[in-house]
């Protein structure tokens, strides 16, 4: 058991990256597919229902791989961090406008749309970002 009051946080467990990146991945194509049945006037019932598990999934994935970027011990490079946390910052604030927007009925149909879209996108480049390098990260300690 840690001591609570240890100055020293402990590594997150590299899970917390894969975990990021798969449900990165699933959110992404999610709210793609959210955003295709609802262009092609597939219904609120079922566009919601995928785009509930996108969203789900992406805030899943930005809180996994916040934990990967703030790890001290994975080997990141200030760079590669600060590019990494502003991706995954920027992907939690969309995913938490497109919940905020939806459910408040602020914005049309298509300002949804595109924000959903725009969630889809920045997402994915958190997810790029978050990938392990070709050498297996032996390149960045």
């Amino acid at each position: 058991m840690t001591d609570p009051l240890d100055p020293s946080p402990a590594p997150a467990d590299p899970a917390a990256r894969r975990g990021g990146l798969v449900a990165g991945a699933l959110g992404v194509a999610a709210l793609a597919v959210a955003v295709v049945v609802f262009l092609a006037g597939g219904g609120v019932v079922i566009g919601g229902a995928v785009l509930l598990v996108g969203l789900g999934a992406a805030l899943t994935a930005c809180v996994l791989l916040w934990m990967a970027w703030t790890d001290q011990d994975a080997g990141w490079t200030p760079r590669q961090r600060s590019r990494g946390l502003a991706a995954t910052t920027l992907a939690l604030l969309l995913t938490c406008a497109c919940v905020v927007v939806a459910l408040g009925r602020l914005a049309s149909s298509g300002v949804q749309l595109a924000l959903i879209s725009g969630t889809a996108v920045v997402l994915a480049v958190a997810v790029l970002l978050a990938r392990p390098p070709a050498d297996g990260g032996r390149s960045a300690r």
